[in-house]
């Protein structure tokens, strides 16, 4: 409860505009996945919070948001 789907994306460099980046990954998911599971937005990040490992720390980035 209280909780949606959300995607935050990180960019290589020289990609693009951030929101035609943003629209073409909605359009994908919403081709491919259920209403429900789709994300209903997306944020853009430099970079993920990590582990000195390497492995992505998902409750720092839960936190963010």
């Amino acid at each position: 409860m209280g909780e949606g789907i959300k995607s935050v994306v990180q960019l290589e460099a020289d990609v693009g505009e951030m929101s035609e980046q943003a629209q073409d990954l909605n359009n994908y998911c919403r081709e491919r996945l259920s209403k429900v599971g789709a994300p209903k937005n997306v944020d853009f990040c430099d970079e993920f919070p990590g582990a000195p490992s390497g492995k992505l720390i998902r409750r720092k980035l839960r936190d963010e948001y």
